[in-house]
């Protein structure tokens, strides 16, 4: 009886061992994984936050965009423009760029405002209110 009990542990003995061997293997195997996965995290990051920072810089060139610039306004009219500067009302002289037709006397000026939109004054004869050269 003893005799058959020392071969059973004799023949289990190498399976648990080898089973042993393949499971610190396998544990190698997951954490090697995890290392690649977990830099490969880290990477997928760092990209998250330059998309973050591309899209917030696209989001303000459009919105320059969208506002437009301001007819008559701002330092390109004025000889001591510095960054800073607020803008100054124009010159009676000067005249919008974006007119496409004159309005009608008494019409709507078809100037841009600063904030993009049509002025909304009455124009004179020429199409301009008296701000915007008129």
């Amino acid at each position: 009886m003893k005799y058959i009990l020392v071969i059973t542990l004799a023949c289990i003995l190498p399976f648990s061992a080898s089973s042993q061997s393949g499971r610190d293997q396998e544990i190698e195997l997951l954490k090697e994984k995890t290392k690649t996965l977990e830099a490969r995290l880290d990477n997928l990051k760092l990209e998250i936050e330059l998309l973050k920072a591309l899209i917030k810089e696209q989001n303000t060139k459009m919105e320059k965009v969208l506002a437009g610039p301001a007819i008559g306004y701002g330092p390109q009219n004025s000889q001591q423009a510095t960054s800073n500067q607020s803008y100054a009302t124009p010159a009676p002289s000067s005249k919008p760029a974006t007119n496409t037709a004159p309005a009608k006397a008494g019409g709507q000026c078809t100037a841009t405002t600063q904030k993009g939109t049509r002025c909304s004054r009455q124009a004179r004869s020429n199409g301009l209110c008296w701000q915007h050269g008129g």
